[in-house]
């Protein structure tokens, strides 16, 4: 950076690429208002008298631009000045400086070196060569060979709502870069479409770069629809049974499908709560549905038997749902879900919260249930009292 004579005339702003030279004449004038009284003003007026600025600077005063040359005077008419300077190469600078009457401030400020060229033409104009800089200097030629070899760099880092995407070390080469890309568990799919669709419009290629994943472990909770009333409960009829089912078109809708389909039984019909599972087989992959088995003696919970004394059926509603895991190839739900007892002669009978563990596969052209799993909740002595009570 060059430096020059810096002269410090009485109650001048003096202007140096590297240092500032501050000062401000104060002046008193006269103003007629329009009773015709003169009233004094005690508004500052500041010079500003450019010493030594390198042509190739753009310098501009308070946002607007001035074509300096060494000895020139510019003036402002405010208490504070903001001084921005460009130039190919260097860092920008700008910076607000309050302005002193009858006083002279030195400001220091330098332009930083961004390319080798501009260490360059730092090093020529400064007649200097050390360590520190010939340090620089090789670490701006290294970022540059980097960004000839690997032009992505120049779009990095990369943010989005579904995925991060950063500059870092390989994990399984010796090469020198990768692409570091962090998705959160719950959309780890649709983040890893998203990178793929942003690189496809910056013109990059996904195959020329080693990609390290990193999944962020997290829940992402789903909106599920208002439980009933005890009104609404007791106005219904026993609900009624069927074999076949229509799969949702969507993860989310088949996982709460599914849940509301196992968790509904007519004690008229059903023996083994495991006959709802069966009824869901058009829901499963055969793999799974393959797997399921009635046991040759029902397991069946209080409850259950108050409920087939009563000739009731069961009416499930979905209280929590959350994605847990997301993958390239599926994604797993927790849904808890309550259920109570209609019966044409007795009072709705809320039950406990059981709450499954869904995995949909999305490989296939529609969404399928490849594996669940269930827990049971606390069930309380007196159903008035549990966790699926209505108002």
């Amino acid at each position: 950076m060059a430096t020059g004579r810096i002269h410090r005339p009485r109650n001048l702003l003096v202007l140096l690429a590297a240092i500032l030279v501050i000062a401000a004449l104060s002046l008193v004038f006269l103003l007629r208002t329009d009773t015709g009284t003169p009233a004094q003003s005690t508004d500052a007026e500041h010079d500003f008298l450019v010493t030594h600025v390198p042509a190739e600077v753009e310098l501009r005063i308070d946002g607007d631009p001035v074509d300096h040359d060494n000895g020139d005077t510019y003036t402002v008419r405010s208490d504070q000045v903001t001084l921005s300077a460009t130039a190919e190469g260097f860092a920008d600078h700008e910076a607000t400086y309050a302005l002193e009457e009858d006083q002279t401030t030195p400001i220091d400020f330098q332009m930083d070196p961004e390319t080798p060229e501009a260490m360059d033409q730092l090093m020529e104009d400064g007649g200097g060569y050390d360590a520190e800089q010939e340090g620089t200097r090789q670490y701006l030629e290294d970022a540059e060979d980097a960004h000839d070899e690997h032009p992505i760099l120049s779009d990095l880092p990369e943010e989005q709502d579904t995925f991060s995407a950063y500059q870092g070390l390989p994990e399984e080469s010796n090469d020198d870069f990768a692409i570091h890309l962090h998705l959160a568990q719950h959309t780890a799919q649709t983040g890893r479409e998203d990178f793929t669709a942003w690189m496809d419009e910056a013109g990059y290629d996904p195959e020329d770069y080693e990609i390290v994943e990193t999944i962020e472990p997290g829940d992402a909770a789903l909106t599920v629809e208002e439980p009933p009333t005890s009104d609404d409960l007791a106005s219904m009829d026993p609900p009624s049974v069927t074999n076949e089912h229509t799969p949702e078109d969507t993860p989310e809708d088949l996982a709460t499908q599914f849940a509301t389909v196992v968790s509904t039984w007519d004690t008229t019909e059903d023996l083994d709560p495991v006959d709802s599972e069966h009824r869901a087989q058009d829901l499963m992959t055969e793999a799974l549905a393959d797997r399921l088995f009635t046991p040759e003696n029902p397991i069946t919970s209080q409850q259950w038997r108050a409920a087939a004394d009563d000739q009731a059926a069961s009416y499930p509603w979905v209280t929590q749902a959350a994605i847990i895991d997301h993958t390239q190839d599926s994604t797993t739900f927790e849904h808890t879900v309550c259920w109570a007892w209609i019966s044409a002669d007795a009072d709705p009978t809320p039950d406990h919260p059981r709450t499954y563990q869904i995995t949909i596969d999305t490989t296939a052209d529609a969404p399928v249930v490849s594996e669940y799993d269930y827990q049971d909740g606390y069930q309380a002595a007196d159903p008035a009292d549990g966790d699926c009570a209505t108002d």
